[in-house]
């Protein structure tokens, strides 16, 4: 049984990783980031989804500031935010 859970987490991490690349051209680097950070946390059951959802938003909020603001790489804002 706890081998056929790690399988499904490893599922999930690779499917939230497939989202990814898919999903940040129409939603943006700081949402399609925060929820596929999420997916991978639950997915491999960290601290509950308040912790999960604190952490990914903290990983999402370090990123953008690193890579968008500090370092001046684009990062798409996202199709449906314009």
């Amino acid at each position: 049984l706890a081998e056929g859970r790690k399988y499904g987490q490893a599922g999930a991490v690779a499917a939230a990783l497939v989202f990814y690349p898919l999903a940040i051209k129409w939603l943006g680097f700081p949402l399609t980031t925060l929820l596929t950070m999420l997916a991978v946390f639950r997915a491999v059951d960290y601290r509950g989804w308040a912790g999960s959802l604190l952490l990914a938003l903290a990983m999402m909020a370090v990123a953008w500031f690193v890579f968008g603001w500090w370092m001046g790489v684009y990062l798409p804002r996202g199709a449906i935010f314009g």
